[in-house]
């Protein structure tokens, strides 16, 4: 059985390493596993989707890995970093949390959907599956087992204009 350890018990391990006291290598390596918790990786650049509503978007292709060897990790919170404008990206909300939504099937043509399954960044664009996006995965309803690794897209909008040295299709 495998007894997950706690930050206190790696912090004074990793301190009797540092000071040249002798810690079994095994041991102390399924320390760090443990004391390990997610990643997140760029699986290739974010998009820049300039709006209509004088609103910017952004698509992020990631997987996130959880890195410890016994515990059962979910993502509870994202945060954006780089330009500042980034800083106000929140995620776009679940599909499904809206009650209807009215989606685009072609010249001046749309369907009432009362369970979408696909988010839109703008409705000119082709869609992104909901089970290619991680936006709603968040929380303890979605732990990911050790050594599971999931990749989706992550959505987001800010209420800012597209920046100037960015355009419409960009990478970010």
């Amino acid at each position: 059985m495998c007894r997950p350890t706690t930050a206190e018990q790696f912090a004074r391990a990793r301190r009797l390493h540092e000071l040249g006291v002798a810690v079994d290598y095994d041991e102390f390596e399924r320390m760090r596993a443990d004391a390990a918790g997610l990643s997140i990786f760029e699986n290739g650049p974010g998009v820049v989707v300039g709006m209509p509503t004088e609103q910017t978007a952004c698509s992020f292709d990631v997987a996130i890995a959880n890195n410890s060897t016994c515990n059962r990790l979910a993502p509870s919170a994202i945060r954006f970093e780089g330009p500042d404008w980034l800083q106000g990206l929140r995620l776009l909300p679940d599909p499904r949390r809206t009650k209807t939504v009215t989606r685009p099937l072609g010249k001046n043509i749309a369907k009432r959907i009362k369970y979408p399954v696909a988010y839109f960044l703008r409705p000119d664009q082709v869609p992104y599956l909901r089970d290619e996006v991680l936006n709603h995965r968040l929380g303890e309803r979605h732990k990911l087992l050790p050594g599971d690794v999931v990749q989706a897209y992550i959505l987001a909008i800010t209420d800012s204009h597209i920046p100037l040295n960015y355009k419409d299709g960009d990478q970010v």
